[in-house]
């Protein structure tokens, strides 16, 4: 954001920082998701919402980038207030 103008201009800029921009939203969702409140049958719901199949003991970072955690925030969101109610 501190560059010269001339460079927001570039497609290589917007295309950086709609990049930026998406994991940012992305880190304020997966610091969400390690809350204590997520219970093994909360992770099923989310899977079961995203159509995937992961193994939580091998889960991994890109395996929930790769679920488009941003474009499908609702969903996650949805099982985490249904989780913090439990609790």
């Amino acid at each position: 954001k501190n560059l010269p103008p001339r460079v927001h201009s570039y497609n290589s800029y917007e295309s950086t920082m709609e990049t930026v921009v998406t994991y940012e939203r992305s880190h304020n969702l997966l610091d969400q998701l390690k809350s204590d409140v997520l219970k093994e049958r909360h992770w099923k719901q989310i899977m079961k919402n995203l159509n995937v199949n992961w193994n939580l003991a091998e889960l991994t970072l890109g395996e929930i980038w790769d679920a488009d955690i941003v474009k499908r925030r609702k969903l996650f969101e949805d099982v985490m207030v249904m989780a913090q109610g439990e609790f």
